[in-house]
């Protein structure tokens, strides 16, 4: 990179702005859909189950409930800096463009990572459903089809992507209902005395620590609102409404998530043989609607993934257009990146780049991409201190969205962050590498800035 990195969002290079087509519920259904609820309940649903056992009752309420206090957050700072850039603008304005370059700096690993990731799980659902289908190959059709409907105006995007969400739902609510009408023991008995299958696959008693780790999962099954931000400059009206959306949908995605899973854990028959199940869901469906019914469940959650791949990058095209209008990179490359479709108003390089990138980053597996992603706190402590510093110098929550309990939220923020971060060091195959990989790259990152920066001033002296 050369001296021209500033990081100067009032100098933008010369970009047209992002077509203001969305209304506020098209800006929830992508939002939700970048969540992707149904794979959120079947995948990392069934990893809570069977890490906890009935103890996922409780660490998905605990887990909700931490989510919906980030999302104010998020909700805090997005409103007060509506950008397409997600938080990353709000960081730089409050605690400096060092601190922005790098939430930029880890936002631009982790998104196509992200999509890698999510590109490989789909591969790996559908090859359950229909064993010998290439891996690679469908992981690349998911990345190419989802970055070709990212090309195209976002109104299409958000019909697709409404569509799949509303079959999602419909399972979601399928579940809920087979497991609210048989029900076998009662709420008290699941969250005051959870249990979990031992290693002889008996029923035991599910420990505290285990517990605290589900709960952490279980935040991760719920989060995402932030995404909302995203598309504050594709939204049509006021964009500091964005803090209520990205408040809203906490609320509502925790909902979603938590309701089937919850009325699972006290409706499940045969617990053990249930928990033992590679697919737990799976065969709670089997066995109480039928296997037709689990199947067709199952072919709507390998479309959520794909949904969510979609919406994803959507979101991450719009991540990058902002880092070109912000002059982060040489001028010639913010000037690809921050270009936009003549006739769909899309950012249909940046859509391009993600694919390319995703799609060599799926060469490098899922543990790999599990060592660059898992250990990713670092961005959730900058919105915390940012909130933090923002309500104190009135930058934020003066006349958008205010998050209540101040101070008290944002010092809440940093003790979540605290305890993601010891679940991920007590991990030495993905967490621990991850969060030490991530430090790196932000330390990097900052350095770098700084050393470019005063480059860039004593050229200017000496000039």
């Amino acid at each position: 990179m050369t001296s021209d990195v500033t990081l100067q969002a009032d100098k933008p290079v010369a970009a047209q702005a992002l077509r203001r087509s969305l209304s506020v519920k098209q800006v929830v259904v992508l939002t939700l859909s970048g969540l992707s609820p149904a794979a959120s309940v079947y995948i990392t649903g069934s990893a809570v189950l069977h890490l906890a056992g009935t103890g996922a009752a409780a660490a998905l309420l605990l887990g909700g409930g931490v989510v919906v206090l980030a999302s104010l957050l998020y909700a805090e700072l997005g409103a007060a800096f509506p950008r397409a850039g997600g938080v990353y603008p709000g960081i730089t304005q409050v605690l400096g463009p060092g601190a922005g370059f790098v939430a930029i700096t880890l936002g631009l690993i982790t998104a196509p990572a992200t999509l890698a990731f999510a590109a490989l799980g789909l591969a790996d659902y559908l090859r359950v459903l229909a064993p010998g289908l290439p891996r690679l190959a469908l992981a690349f059709t998911a990345l190419g089809g989802a970055g070709l409907i990212c090309m195209l105006n976002i109104g299409v995007g958000a019909w697709v992507t409404g569509a799949f969400l509303a079959a999602e739902l419909l399972v979601l609510l399928v579940l809920t209902l087979a497991a609210a009408l048989h029900p076998v023991r009662g709420l008290g008995e699941v969250l005051l005395h959870p249990v979990m299958l031992g290693p002889l696959h008996q029923l035991t008693p599910t420990p505290g620590w285990t517990l605290l780790l589900a709960t952490i999962s279980g935040a991760y099954a719920c989060a995402g609102s932030g995404m909302a931000i995203y598309f504050a400059e594709d939204m049509r009206g006021p964009s500091t409404r964005i803090g209520g959306v990205v408040a809203w949908v906490g609320v509502i995605a925790a909902a979603v998530v938590i309701a089937p899973l919850v009325w699972l854990t006290t409706s499940a028959a045969h617990l053990d043989s249930i928990l033992a199940a590679e697919a737990p869901i799976a065969a709670y469906l089997s066995a109480t609607a039928g296997p037709p019914v689990a199947y067709a469940t199952s072919l709507v959650v390998a479309t959520a993934i794909l949904n969510n791949i979609i919406a994803s990058m959507l979101a991450f095209s719009r991540f990058l257009y902002s880092t070109g209008r912000d002059r982060a990179w040489p001028r010639q490359l913010s000037t690809w990146a921050s270009e936009l479709h003549s006739r769909f108003g899309s950012p249909w390089l940046a859509s391009l780049a993600l694919v390319l990138v995703a799609g060599l980053l799926c060469l490098v597996g899922e543990r790999g991409l599990l060592v660059v992603l898992s250990g990713e706190v670092f961005t959730a402590t900058l919105v915390a201190a940012s909130v933090l510093v923002g309500r104190r110098r009135r930058l934020t929550g003066v006349t958008s969205f205010r998050s209540p309990l101040f101070p008290l939220l944002p010092m809440i923020g940093f003790v979540i962050v605290a305890a993601f971060f010891a679940a991920d060091w007590r991990d030495p195959t993905a967490g621990r590498p991850s969060l030490c990989l991530l430090a790196g790259v932000a330390a990097s990152a900052a350095l770098y800035h700084h050393l470019n920066r005063r480059r860039a001033a004593a050229s200017h002296r000496s000039g």
